[in-house]
């Protein structure tokens, strides 16, 4: 169990929120939950990626093997968009790449199920965009 505030915010939510990346290591070590979102829906990675916290945006990304850049907040923005609006160019490049390759993943999963359950026709039209 971790404990949280009022707002939800956890020790990772901190660590990743005022950059300390070796707190988080050290947290993600003592598996506490890395998809723990705040009361508006802030991830670690959300939060680290809203701050421009490069190290701390790298480290989750790995630890969590990239499979939560495409959670979005409670307004509909994931880390990639909070990085780009708050000008955080190297969070953005460090991201950008990894979300294309999730979507596109997630394209090919969409159009081999499509295919899988005998409608390949609309396979071959099935875009994700």
């Amino acid at each position: 169990m971790e404990i949280a505030t009022n707002d939800g915010h956890t020790a990772l939510l901190w660590a990743a929120e005022r950059g300390h990346d070796q707190c988080l290591v050290k947290l993600l070590e003592k598996s506490v939950n890395i998809d723990q979102q705040d009361s508006q829906g802030y991830t670690a990675l959300i939060h680290a990626a809203h701050k421009g916290h490069l190290a701390c945006v790298k480290t989750l990304m790995q630890i969590s093997n990239f499979r939560y850049v495409r959670v979005k907040d409670k307004k509909g923005n994931d880390a990639l968009e909070h990085a780009i609006a708050r000008g955080h160019a190297d969070c953005v490049a460090a991201i950008q790449p990894v979300q294309k390759e999730s979507k596109a993943r997630k394209k090919g999963a969409m159009v081999e199920a499509v295919g899988v359950t005998g409608f390949s026709a609309c396979a071959k039209g099935c875009t994700v965009q």
